[in-house]
């Protein structure tokens, strides 16, 4: 069996996290050059879970949703409000 591999899972997702990465080493001054492809692509993926609890943003505290659903390729799998 294949293990899906995580990305947009950060250290400030709270307890349980400790050993994600933290957002903030993700976040960059420079605009990306694949942006619009980027978030085409993420925004395509399967749903592969949801759960029922509120999604918060880590940058500004602003309430994102009452769910979090987790999207998938086949191999790797994010946070849909990741896109």
């Amino acid at each position: 069996m294949r293990k899906i591999k995580e990305f947009g899972m950060w250290k400030e997702d709270g307890r349980g996290y400790e050993e994600y990465p933290s957002i903030y080493s993700h976040i960059g001054d420079k605009p990306m050059q694949s942006y619009d492809k980027i978030c085409a692509f993420l925004s395509e993926g399967t749903v592969g879970l949801v759960g029922g609890f509120k999604v918060f943003s880590h940058i500004d505290g602003k309430k994102l949703s009452d769910s979090k659903i987790i999207l998938t390729d086949g191999v790797w799998a994010w946070p849909e409000d990741l896109s």
